[in-house]
């Protein structure tokens, strides 16, 4: 008995231990297979909450990535954000009716929409975990959509985050059309062998920016750049090198920091006004938000007559939206931008008109757009108003930047549909295949077509190579197009010859632009192409003496005025 008492008991001990350790190398195992999965799973610090899509139903689909929400996903972007979602829609109804220069077959191309909250990570981690099959997407049907139907993508909404996108896409050998991005490192075909862009490359904006100062006679100027910005930094040396090459020159160059709610663009904006440099000419080469702090320090500081003197010159990012300078119209006054070709689309702006607040379920995005502009909520949004009756509303620069980028990835992927499905395609057939990005981008690689308001559209060795046109900013904080950039150079409008002679700037504020130990006399103008035989009979020429006239303007009471000329 006394025997059989710790046998029982060294046995139940001995069974009390097995479990023990049965469990201890089950968690382990759990363990291990948790973190294996969590290895082959990418991990997802961004999303949160859950990401939203707006989904566009079709046979085939475009992912699109736009900043449609400001960081941390919170408030939407209302003029430079949301439009590129109804961009895409509006896009895809032309391309869907299937007439004219769209194909016409029975295979629809539909989109999916992605947030990426002002966030490069997010944007790419959301395109590779949806490629991937991580995340599930699905159609407005509620049928899953298959990421091997994915033809492109479209995005993303600066050149950083493209260019992270862009490495990333190359390895799943998908096509990246972007309606944003500028940085001339794009243009690296090795790097980025399945990147096309509808707008053109910094390598042909900053020598742009360059002829329109030179042309306009504004040869000495203070450059704000962004800081940290790729874009702001690669155009900056594009501009720089053009400019001092054509004899301009640069007196100060300052780094704009923005953190936040603040910058230092006061500090700024008072270095520039007690420079001792004879010029009044301020290049901002940066995003929205940094022409919105400029143009709020020179307000708070524009009984300072020397603040008050400084014009702003914008890029493309400024182009002729209307929303930056509202508020600050004094202190817009004066400024020229440019911005990329064509007009805006007015078809756009129709149909946004049609939308009403609660009309797109299948858009978990619209309401909160129509509830900032309309500064409502629920029951207190009006059920008949559009957006497009509200001052505040005006059409983003790249609304057609986005609709061609969309036009062309459709026509490329209704090529491919044609010529493995047939010319009257009824479905997607198995001979469209998967692996199509080579032949995808390859077609876009030099195309033409019609956009969307008409005029000719065209890509040549993945780049868009249609100009710029240029807007002075009136009173009233309305933009006037006073001429255009092009391949050829710079051109003005024929009521803006002589700009910025002409009722555009009082006698006391006309600015002053020249270079030390300079004396510029009159503004470059381009006509013809013997410039030097036009200047050698120039009259102020020979009755002031000077030796060199690299040309002089001879259009209306412009006339015999030279430019660049040096005893």
């Amino acid at each position: 008995m006394n025997k059989i008492g710790p046998t029982v008991n060294n046995s139940q001990d001995t069974g009390i231990k097995m479990w023990i350790r049965g469990i201890f190398f089950s968690l382990v195992n759990i363990l291990a297979l948790s973190t294996a999965i969590i290895d082959i799973m990418p991990r997802l610090p961004h999303i949160i909450p859950q990401p939203k899509f707006v989904v566009i139903e079709g046979d085939v689909y475009i992912v699109a990535v736009f900043a449609l929400t400001e960081e941390g996903c919170t408030g939407i972007r209302t003029n430079s954000g949301y439009q590129y979602t109804d961009a895409v829609a509006f896009a895809l109804k032309k391309v869907n009716r299937q007439k004219g220069q769209f194909a016409e077959l029975d295979v629809k191309i539909g989109a999916i929409i992605m947030d990426d909250c002002k966030d490069a990570e997010r944007g790419t981690q959301m395109v590779k975990e949806f490629l991937r099959g991580y995340i599930k997407i699905n159609d407005p049907t509620g049928k899953p959509i298959n990421s091997s139907l994915v033809v492109g993508v479209v995005g993303s909404s600066n050149s950083d985050k493209t260019i992270q996108l862009a490495d990333y896409l190359k390895t799943e050998k998908t096509a990246l059309v972007a309606p944003f991005a500028s940085s001339p490192k794009l243009s690296n075909r090795t790097r980025f062998p399945y990147f096309v862009r509808t707008i053109p490359s910094d390598d042909k904006q900053g020598p742009a920016l360059a002829a329109m100062l030179i042309r306009v006679g504004w040869f000495n100027v203070h450059v704000i750049i962004e800081d940290g910005s790729t874009y702001a930094s690669d155009l900056e040396m594009q501009f720089r090198t053009e400019f001092l090459r054509e004899g301009g020159c640069i007196s100060t160059s300052h780094f704009l920091q923005i953190q936040s709610n603040s910058s230092n663009a006061e500090a700024i904006i008072l270095a520039i006004a007690g420079n001792t440099s004879k010029t009044d000419v301020v290049l901002v080469l940066g995003r929205l938000n940094v022409l919105r702090s400029i143009l709020e320090a020179k307000k708070s500081h524009i009984t300072d007559k020397k603040v008050k003197r400084l014009v702003f010159v914008g890029s493309e990012t400024w182009g002729k939206s209307e929303h930056v300078v509202q508020g600050h119209e004094d202190a817009a006054k004066g400024s020229i931008s440019v911005s990329l070709y064509g007009e805006n689309v007015a078809a756009f702006d129709a149909f946004m008109a049609t939308l009403r607040y609660g009309c797109c379920p299948s858009n978990p995005f619209f309401n909160k757009y129509f509830e900032a502009m309309h500064k409502c909520q629920n029951t207190t949004c009006p059920t008949k108003g559009s957006v497009t009756e509200l001052e505040e509303y005006s059409q983003s620069t790249y609304v057609k930047h986005v609709i061609n980028a969309v036009y062309a990835l459709s026509i490329a992927t209704m090529k491919r549909l044609t010529e493995k499905c047939g010319s009257r395609a009824m479905a997607v057939c198995p001979e469209f295949g998967t692996a199509f990005g080579e032949e995808i981008i390859q077609t876009m690689g030099n195309m033409s077509f019609k956009d969307v308001n008409g005029q000719n559209f065209e890509i040549r060795d993945w780049e868009s190579v249609n100009g710029y046109d240029i807007f002075y900013w009136k009173a009233d904080g309305t933009p006037r197009k006073i001429g255009e950039l092009t391949s050829k150079g710079a051109s003005l409008e024929n009521n803006a010859k002589c700009f910025p002679d002409g009722n555009f700037y009082d006698n006391d504020s006309m600015p002053e632009s020249k270079c030390p130990n300079s004396e510029y006399y009159c503004k470059k103008c381009k006509h013809g192409t013997n410039l030097f035989s036009k200047c050698k009979g120039c009259k102020q020429r020979k009755m002031e003496g000077y030796q060199k006239c690299v040309t002089c303007v001879i259009h209306g009471k412009c006339k015999y005025k030279c430019f660049n000329c040096m005893k």
